[in-house]
């Protein structure tokens, strides 16, 4: 059984319920209007951008910017990117969303300008909740500000002055962006941001620098940094240059927050139809996800794009040593491929399970030794199944085709390659990794640079290695003058 398209909608609820601090309840399900569930991107209600999830109790949230660009204006905002505030969405089950709705914007802080309600995060520390954002300086530059609330949808209060602006990074007024903070496990709030590769640490108050701060010089870095931890491991992963004109997902390791860092490789390709991509990564009940972003949603008449972005999520994998496994982004998403394994679950031969040594065509039930059989496409099954789905492990004299094309977790196979590990009796076609399918390393708006400006496309490119910066304007640029000849 396939994900079927309805599951895709608008908002089909509202729900309400008392406000409670964060201090009295971690478990409080707060205001807000309930999402049909949704293969990727998840939220259908705007278009979303720089994903940042947190988890408090049992709920997700995830902090996102909101893209609202129309075809062909132009107010004088950077690259055109029309991001008008800051919203909050939350799950307890990454299947079934809540949107609570706009809950910041850049002129709520000091010279805050409409419009430039860049890449934010938001985190819990005590009983507060600091959300680290983007806006912009008098000068024209940008600079990192905080709102903190009581409880993680607020009301939220900007401090009235940035943690920092230009004339702390001196080089270009773009230095001060995407700000990503980890707390670490002695208590230590560390804050990392910029086009340059920043960190330094937070005072106690968590509204100010303490110390000095370090530019990284993290390699194929260009953006969108997102800091994360995992068994005593720090993961620096961030919007960089991959090949294919568009921003890839990159990471790097180190032993100290402060490095060095090595560069480890690419965690996912450029976003369809998007030339940003942006990570959030986070472990919520036993799961590691990568939240992102594409232009692939269409509403109110506008087609997704690169000004028009919407977040979507998958599963991430680590190896054995700590490495990230490649992402392949899915339409199905986690719903997606929720609704399918529900749907195939205890299904065998349309419902009626098989005795050992039987055969037959059925939708993904339980198979015994010798069974064969093709089961539902799409489904995964646990362990002991067989058939056509996400792979699965099979048993002693199990066979059928692995599904082409989704991402696997450890242990399963795909259509990706032939002679999968097979044990004694094993038949059919396996494969060691990921299929054949999901969007990997391509951009349509490039195609469209290429072919129209050419001259100005090979200018871009000899950007790339030496001034990313400039590169990523150059081609943003483009991008611009694409939307308006379309």
């Amino acid at each position: 059984m396939k994900f079927h398209p309805l599951l895709l909608g608008a908002a089909a609820a509202i729900v309400f319920s008392a406000t409670v601090s964060a201090a009295d309840s971690k478990d409080v399900v707060y205001d807000g209007v309930d999402l049909e569930p949704s293969g990727n991107p998840i939220f259908t209600d705007a278009w979303t951008c720089d994903p940042a999830p947190l988890v408090v109790g049992d709920r997700l949230y995830v902090y996102t910017g909101e893209d609202i660009y129309k075809d062909g204006e132009n107010i004088g905002l950077p690259g055109n990117y029309n991001i008008a505030d800051w919203r909050v969405y939350s799950t307890t089950d990454m299947i079934h969303w809540r949107s609570h709705g706009v809950k910041l914007r850049p002129e709520d802080f000091p010279n805050g300008k409409k419009g430039i309600a860049w890449a934010a995060q938001c985190i819990q520390k005590g009983d507060k909740f600091y959300w680290y954002v983007t806006y912009n300086t008098p000068s024209g530059g940008q600079c990192i500000g905080v709102a903190i609330g009581d409880t993680p949808v607020g009301p939220f209060k900007p401090h009235p002055k940035p943690l920092v602006e230009d004339k702390d990074t001196p080089g270009r007024g773009w230095n001060d962006i995407d700000p990503t903070v980890l707390i670490d496990d002695d208590g230590t709030a560390w804050l990392a941001w910029g086009q340059n590769s920043f960190i330094a640490k937070l005072k106690d108050n968590m509204t100010e620098i303490d110390g000095e701060i370090t530019d990284l010089k993290l390699q194929r870095y260009i953006e969108g940094p997102w800091l994360y931890k995992r068994n005593g491991i720090y993961y620096n992963i961030y919007a960089g240059s991959g090949g294919g004109g568009g921003e890839t997902i990159n990471y790097s390791t180190a032993e100290k927050p402060r490095g060095p860092w090595t560069f480890r490789g690419q965690v996912t390709g450029p976003a369809r139809n998007s030339f940003t991509i942006h990570p959030g990564v986070v472990d919520f009940k036993g799961h590691t996800y990568l939240f992102y972003h594409n232009g692939t949603l269409n509403r109110d008449g506008q087609r997704g794009q690169s000004l028009r972005r919407s977040v979507c999520v998958d599963e991430l994998f680590f190896n054995e040593d700590g490495t990230i496994r490649e992402v392949v982004q899915t339409k199905e998403g986690i719903a997606g491929k929720a609704a399918g394994n529900n749907a195939a679950q205890g299904q065998a031969d349309q419902g009626a399970q098989r005795p050992q040594g039987q055969a037959g065509q059925g939708q993904g039930g339980r198979r015994r030794q010798g069974q064969g059989g093709q089961a539902d496409q799409g489904a995964q099954r646990p362990q002991g199944q067989a058939g056509q789905g996400q792979g699965g492990r099979r048993r002693q004299g199990q066979g059928g085709q692995a599904d082409q094309g989704a991402q696997r977790p450890p242990g399963q196979g795909g259509q990706g390659g032939q002679g999968g590990q097979r044990r004694q009796g094993q038949g059919g076609q396996g494969g060691q990794g990921a299929g054949q399918g999901g969007p990997r390393s391509t951009v349509n708006t490039v195609s469209q640079i290429q072919e129209k400006f050419p001259d100005e496309y090979k200018a871009a490119q000899a950007l790339r290695q030496s001034d990313p910066a400039a590169y990523r304007a150059k081609m943003r640029e483009l991008q611009q003058k694409v939307n308006g000849t379309n």
